[in-house]
């Protein structure tokens, strides 16, 4: 009965050893595979943050460019005003020039 008790008991630690085995393989994969996720999860977010920074770039860029040209666009038509004014003011003075002339 001794005997039989003994080989019962290394059949039983065997099995948990096996056991101990397959639950530390489990593991390990769950862990790999928790440490892959957590990569892609950060190769992910470095994606989202060069695609937002390229956004905010690019964004700042037509934001500038839309200013210039406003800037562009105030300035040609300050010289077109000036323009309109100055021959204005010459075909003035030319009618004036002649009323004073017609006066003599």
């Amino acid at each position: 009965i001794h005997l039989q008790h003994l080989a019962q008991t290394n059949m039983r630690e065997r099995e948990l050893r096996q056991t101990i085995i397959q639950k530390n393989r489990e593991n390990s994969q769950l862990a790999n595979r928790v440490r892959q996720e957590d990569y892609q999860k950060k190769l992910y977010m470095q994606a989202i943050k060069k695609q937002e920074s390229m956004f905010l770039s690019s964004f700042a860029q037509s934001k500038n460019l839309i200013s210039k040209q406003l800037v562009n666009g105030e300035k040609h038509r300050l010289i077109r005003a000036r323009q309109v004014n100055t021959r204005r003011a010459v075909s003035e003075r030319k009618r004036n020039d002649e009323i004073k002339r017609n006066m003599v």
